[in-house]
């Protein structure tokens, strides 16, 4: 009635598995962070993690750091280093003009291309709206505000190369400048239209100015400047015309919006190109006589 005795009992040790003793020691061969990942982690020091984060910031900051470098308008060259090396490759001292010069030159000059250009709406807008439309004679005053406006402009930039370069700039500023401008009038039509494209078409020439520059920092100031002298201008001649109610008004508005805005770019010019006029004194043009 007794159970019936364990076979391994007394009996003598059983040999081992060649293949398991194998397997024993391959497991034992890999290191323990990878057989156990999860408990490898929680055994790590706590300044791991927070070295981790530190050289995740750090690559994040170099990232946003080169796409604010691919940001900046290399393409017309007007960057303070590109300026200073063709000054410096340059036969003749640099031209660089004073604040006062360059708003007075920036108002005045464009007062007289605002004329003309209001002059164009006087003398040909009936002519032109009826064949063109309203977009058309639009585009047509914008078209004589840029054709004279690079070339006054372009007086104020330092750079041996500054007449087709500044006027590659101007006329994306001003184009930008009048799209945003009448975008926001004729979607609107009205008062309220008006103002909204008396301060978002200035704010973006300003900002494109200071980008093609490098002149990062002096985005705001140049923007609020450019903002308030256009505002002044265009509002200040607004009212000369509803005194002036013909094409006397309409050239009146021109040269009043011109010696605003003209003067506020003026300033913008001068402003952005700072690090450029600190870097010539410091390092004057090479002599190549």
């Amino acid at each position: 009635g007794r159970a019936a005795p364990d076979a391994s009992m007394g009996s003598a040790p059983a040999e081992e598995d060649p293949g398991a003793t194998k397997k024993a020691a391959a497991v034992a061969s890999v290191p323990a962070e990878t057989r156990y990942p999860y408990s490898a982690k929680l055994a790590q020091p706590r300044d791991a993690g927070k070295r981790d984060c530190a050289i995740a910031r750090e690559s994040a900051g170099e990232r946003i750091a080169g796409a604010v470098h691919l940001n900046r308008m290399h393409l017309f060259g007007l960057d303070p280093d590109s300026i200073v090396s063709r000054v410096n490759s340059s036969s003749s001292a640099p031209r660089i003009p004073s604040l006062a010069e360059s708003m007075a030159v920036g108002s005045l000059g464009f007062a007289g291309v605002s004329a003309v250009a209001f002059g164009v709406w006087a003398w040909g807008g009936r002519w032109l709206h009826a064949q063109a439309g309203e977009l058309g004679l639009h585009a047509a005053c914008a078209a004589v505000l840029i054709g004279g406006g690079g070339g006054v402009f372009s007086r104020l930039v330092i750079d041996p190369e500054r007449l087709r370069r500044s006027y590659a700039l101007f006329a994306l500023a001003f184009f930008l400048y009048a799209g945003v401008w009448t975008g926001s009038y004729f979607s609107l039509r009205n008062r309220s239209g008006e103002w909204l494209g008396a301060v978002l078409g200035p704010a973006i020439l300003g900002m494109t100015l200071a980008n093609a520059f490098g002149a990062t920092t002096a985005v705001r100031k140049v923007v609020v400047i450019v903002v308030v002298t256009h505002l002044l201008g265009y509002f200040a001649g607004g009212f000369l015309y509803e005194g002036f109610p013909s094409d006397t008004g309409k050239l009146l508005w021109g040269a009043a919006y011109g010696l605003g805005f003209g003067a506020g770019i003026g300033y913008a010019l001068y402003t952005c190109q700072t690090e450029v006029r600190q870097r010539l004194r410091e390092q004057p043009p090479l002599n190549h006589d």
